[in-house]
């Protein structure tokens, strides 16, 4: 919350990806979230690695496909747009 707000920190987006994709490996939405973060600092590194890790979940859980789908719909828009 604090880094999407512009307030100092004390978990790097990094970390946080890191936490989430080792204890939550099922989770999609904090991942979304991590990606539109990451691709707003031009973070190509970490958009790369939040994108390879949504791939798993979807094949995972092909349930929520259409919600990781949209999710990443969204950002990539709004950064073309």
């Amino acid at each position: 919350r604090n880094i999407r707000e512009g307030k100092p920190a004390t978990t790097t987006l990094k970390e946080a990806f890191a936490s989430v994709s080792a204890g939550h490996p099922n989770d999609w939405l904090l991942s979304v979230e991590i990606a539109e973060l990451a691709k707003k600092e031009e973070n190509s590194d970490l958009v790369d690695k939040v994108l390879n890790h949504l791939e798993k979940v979807k094949s995972n859980r092909p349930e929520i496909v259409h919600l990781v789908d949209n999710g990443l719909e969204l950002i990539f828009e709004k950064a073309n747009a």
